[in-house]
């Protein structure tokens, strides 16, 4: 997604990030390709510039996939399936990784790394006040509310979907839980925000921005190609900005980590409970 042009990121070459398009149509006279990609609008890129995205992995190998019409005698067992494997990623070991970075144990492991500052990759380490922070800060901020999704962590959008399972399987119950994950989804609102607080002028325009362009690309797609790139050029001014003058002192700094962790374990227990009540209507 970096190498796509509407996405307006920093070219890298030591960054890579996926996420699946809709092809749907090519002008060949045009040398265009028309995808569906969060957007409102169309998109569009030359085949060159897709070619070059395409290829940015090796691993990926080009990789297409082409869909037919559903099997509606299938979609029962499918949401099913659907719902013990997001119980699975919860509660037990994922298909491939470490399970410490999945579930109840990826927010317990991420408390620690704010809560002990001594041990290894904690974020004191790692990310100290600068623009190491800042970086941190601003892309964790972003793979919550924006990185493929239009909304905090999706817990919104599974919770429509748990919705439309009650109807499907016969089980009332699931609503119960879907309100339990739209509560979940505000709280990873409010993670997000305490990231980039509200209170630091510096670090909410930073917030403010990533917003804006993202709202840009969903309004107005291509079109907005101007208008993101002159967030771009304000976004880079505040990096640099932070080195020369973070806007947090020692002590506001841990004050931060410490209303993070917070945050976090909020998380933990909104979904901790709704993952149980899940299990007891699913298993």
């Amino acid at each position: 997604m970096i190498s796509l042009p509407h996405n307006a990121l920093a070219s890298d070459e030591g960054m890579w990030a996926m996420l699946p398009i809709l092809v749907y149509g090519y002008e060949r006279d045009q040398d265009i390709v028309w995808i569906a990609d969060r957007s409102r609008k169309p998109l569009s890129v030359t085949t060159g510039e897709l070619a070059i995205a395409r290829g940015r992995t090796k691993k990926n190998k080009f990789r297409l996939q082409t869909h037919e019409a559903p099997n509606p005698n299938k979609l029962r067992s499918a949401v099913e399936a659907g719902i013990r494997d997001c119980i699975q990623l919860f509660t037990g070991s994922p298909h491939k990784g470490s399970k410490n970075n999945f579930g109840f144990l990826a927010y317990q492991k991420w408390v620690s790394l704010f809560r002990r500052p001594n041990q290894r990759n904690s974020w004191e380490k790692e990310f100290p006040p600068g623009q190491k922070m800042y970086a941190t800060s601003t892309s964790a901020f972003y793979d919550i509310t924006i990185f493929g999704k239009d909304g905090c962590a999706e817990s919104n959008l599974f919770s429509q979907f748990l919705e439309e399972a009650s109807l499907l399987l016969d089980k009332p119950e699931l609503k119960e839980i879907a309100d339990k994950f739209r509560k979940s989804a505000e709280a990873w609102d409010d993670l997000a925000t305490t990231l980039l607080p509200e209170e630091v002028p510096l670090l909410k325009e930073a917030r403010e921005l990533l917003l804006t362009k993202h709202h840009l690309l969903l309004k107005k797609g291509n079109s907005a190609l101007d208008e993101i790139h002159q967030s771009n050029e304000r976004l880079t001014e505040i990096e640099v900005q932070m080195d020369e003058d973070f806007p947090l002192n020692s002590s506001q700094t841990s004050d931060l980590r410490a209303t993070v962790v917070d945050k976090i374990m909020t998380v933990h227990d909104i979904e901790f409970e709704a993952i149980q009540k899940l299990q007891a209507v699913i298993e």
